[in-house]
């Protein structure tokens, strides 16, 4: 636990001068590219996803490669003198669950954000376009090898963050790619990390904001009884320290479905 502890401070600590001024990082493959991308993306490809404040764009690379292009606008808020953004908070996530908890990504290209006055800001990220995969709610149609598969992958995985003290805030199906293997095995990429906060407090003080976690995921994936307790044994194994028994943690959540 103190390992997780020093590697998301010591995370922090190094992006926090950026809550400042504008920033930006980049994968060295992206350099030559970036400015001629972020200036017209739409000469490289098109909008999938758009509202009013965020858009996302799937793009390709003169070299070929696929990849995912989000831009969106911070709200002006002078809390984010203080704290960081959507933005940069993505970004040190990133790092962190790549680094200190070895969960699968999409692959981070480039990112950044850039400053207008005091609170406004634009932010942007760049992840490799995840060929083949389908987002987590497709699963609505899934056969139940599928289902059960998807939450054998990512039961173990929340609970090893909530452990480490970690609220996700955005942990749904369709959050999570995921792309059958040749060898039948399922695999599973996360992306959307904008949202995910660390509190280094025991897991029993924490432990209504991670319900919530669940909740939220089982209100989208519609789980079975059977789905919802294989779901429960497995993230009970992995976070005994929330204080529940698997058959507690399904019944609440039960209740919430109703």
């Amino acid at each position: 636990m103190l390992e997780v502890i020093k590697a998301v401070v010591d995370t922090k600590c190094e992006f926090s001068h950026k809550k400042f001024r504008s920033w930006a990082w980049s994968d060295p493959s992206m350099l030559k590219i970036l400015d001629e991308l972020r200036s017209d993306p739409e000469k490289f490809g098109e909008v999938i996803w758009s509202t009013r404040r965020k858009k996302v764009y799937r793009l390709q690379l003169p070299d070929g490669r696929m990849v995912a292009y989000k831009t969106g606008r911070t709200r002006s808020r002078f809390r984010y003198l203080f704290f960081h953004t959507p933005g940069l908070r993505e970004m040190v996530n990133f790092r962190i669950f790549r680094n200190a908890f070895n969960i699968p990504l999409v692959q981070l290209l480039a990112g950044g954000e850039i400053k207008n006055g005091l609170t406004k800001r634009t932010a942007w990220i760049i992840t490799r376009f995840a060929e083949d995969y389908v987002d987590g709610s497709a699963l609505t149609t899934a056969d139940s090898q599928t289902r059960k598969d998807f939450l054998a992958f990512n039961m173990p995985l929340i609970a090893k963050l909530h452990k480490a003290g970690c609220y996700h805030r955005a942990f749904r199906p369709y959050n999570i790619l995921m792309k059958r293997q040749a060898d039948g095995a399922l695999d599973c990429l996360w992306l959307d990390l904008a949202s995910c906060y660390f509190y280094f407090l025991p897991t029993i003080f924490l432990r209504h904001l991670f319900l919530d976690d669940l909740i939220k995921f089982f209100q989208c994936f519609a789980p079975t009884p059977d789905e919802l307790q294989l779901a429960m044994d497995l993230y009970a194994q992995g976070n005994p320290g929330i204080g529940w028994t698997a058959e507690m943690l399904a019944g609440r959540i039960r209740k919430k479905l109703k």
